[in-house]
């Protein structure tokens, strides 16, 4: 069984490599299945389009983190009392 330090190592060795590395998972095999069954039908292959699913769900975190910001803004700039400032000008 690799220790902490041992995982930590790993990982920093993969870091500065341009070349893709191995990352594996469990899961049941029904959603084995369904992966294997959408990579199907977009032609391309399963390890493919397992990294397409985690990149996609991981610029979607990002987005959601950045749109929450935005909202945020919108919010403070489009109260009341801005927009009737705005209507007298």
């Amino acid at each position: 069984m690799e220790t902490q330090n041992q995982v930590v190592n790993n990982f920093e060795r993969t870091r500065p490599s341009s070349n893709k590395v191995t990352c594996g998972f469990k899961c049941s095999p029904q959603v084995k299945v369904r992966l294997n069954n959408a990579s199907l039908e977009s032609n391309i292959s399963l390890s493919e389009y397992c990294e397409m699913v985690v990149t996609n769900y991981l610029d979607g975190q990002t987005m959601q983190d950045n749109s929450s910001e935005l909202v945020e803004k919108i919010e403070f700039y489009e109260n009341k009392t801005l927009k009737r400032i705005f209507e007298k000008l």
